[in-house]
Parts: structure tokens; C-alpha cells; sequence
């Protein structure tokens, strides 16, 4: 969630940064950032395809720690 307010905040910034597409310095930003976006997505779609759930799990099971919850409980 904090990725996402910080990625909307600066897209804002990035945006203005680009805007300037009329001179080829200002096309090469454009681009770079593109690029960089396109790289941050799949990277988010990588993220959410193969990590795990863990939504209404508790913190040990998602920790998968047994030693040192048995530990505390002895």
C-alpha cells in the first residue's frame, strides 16, 4: 500500500519531468521512464503470481517458524 502512494506521488513528478517531448533530450527521458515503468509492473505482476497469501493467516503460520513458537510455549 505504501508503494502505491509513494508511486502516485511521483508520477506526478516524473510526468512533469517528461513533459518536455518537443526536443529529443526530453524523447529520451520520455523513454527511459517508460521503460522504467514497464519494468516496475512486471516486477509487481512477477511479485503477485508467486508469492504467497497470506491474508487471515496468523503470524506464526505465515513465519512458518515452528522452533521458536514451540520454544516459548515450553
Amino acid at each position: 500500500m505504501a508503494f502505491a502512494k509513494i508511486s502516485y506521488l511521483l508520477s506526478y513528478v516524473i510526468a512533469d519531468w517528461t513533459n518536455d517531448v518537443s526536443s529529443i533530450e526530453g524523447r529520451t527521458r520520455f523513454l527511459g521512464t517508460f521503460i522504467g515503468q514497464a519494468a516496475l509492473m512486471v516486477i509487481g505482476i512477477v511479485c503477485t503470481t508467486f508469492l504467497p497469501e497470506t491474508m487471515h493467516k496468523p503470524l506464526e503460520e505465515i513465519a512458518d517458524d515452528d522452533e521458536v513458537a514451540s520454544s516459548k510455549n515450553s
